[in-house]
């Protein structure tokens, strides 16, 4: 079910689509933004989860924090995930090559 997400066909379509097998539930509801740790932990973002990963890393200075907005090819994906095998600071290894 991750590897194929589907959804319901559009209203207009249902009537016309209605003897395909489609799932009724989908896994993509809305845009949501992920935070992706260096050792490629991934979470929702909230201000929740922000707040408690500030906390975690005991940042005082909020001002040295930097925001990347990175998009990856399949090539860059292959990359982090090799990097992964050897390394714990995968995507700051990463980041720096950009």
């Amino acid at each position: 079910m991750l590897l194929g997400p589907t959804t319901a066909p559009p209203a207009a379509a249902a009537s016309k689509a209605s003897s395909l097998p489609f799932r009724t539930k989908s896994l993509v509801r809305a845009v949501v933004t992920y935070t992706v740790l260096d050792d490629l932990t991934v979470t929702p973002t909230s201000a929740v989860s922000d707040i408690a990963l500030l906390n975690t890393f005991a940042v005082k200075d909020l001002g040295a924090l930097q925001e990347k907005h990175v998009q990856l090819a399949h090539k860059e994906g292959l990359e982090i995930l090799r990097a992964s095998l050897e390394s714990k600071t995968v995507l700051a290894r990463f980041l720096e090559k950009l």
